[in-house]
């Protein structure tokens, strides 16, 4: 499971910092993370759960992030070719592993029921 934060600064064209959060809902989503990591890493392993490094990319999710509460993770789910070539989403060549699917369900479903126990205890 492959963690993407949401907690990246932003540059305009001329590489200055644009504010979308402040340091008290970046601390607030820090704990978040922090929180739902452990959840991943007790279900999948240590080994199997890590941050990966900010991409660009064409996926419009860090827009929900700025008026909610929320995380975007990945489940690995590609395929390697005989030849070691990987090849990206949206791309004719990818081609989805089936086989990840369900770790990408069972994620989703612990972190769900991580937040029904939390929320129960209250």
């Amino acid at each position: 499971v492959l963690l993407d934060w949401e907690l990246v600064s932003i540059s305009d064209e001329e590489g200055n910092p644009i504010p979308h959060a402040s340091e008290l809902e970046k601390s607030a989503r820090a704990s978040l993370l922090q929180f739902i990591k452990r959840i991943l890493k007790d279900a999948f392993g240590e080994e199997n759960v890590f941050e990966h490094p900010p991409v660009m990319g064409c996926e419009d999710f860090s827009e929900y992030l700025k008026t909610t509460k929320g995380i975007y993770f990945r489940a690995g789910a590609r395929t390697v070719e005989e030849d070691g070539t990987v090849f990206p989403t949206h791309n004719s060549g990818f081609r989805l592993n089936e086989k990840g699917l369900p770790y990408g369900v069972m994620a989703i479903l612990e972190v769900i029921l991580a937040f029904i126990e939390m929320e129960a205890e209250k």
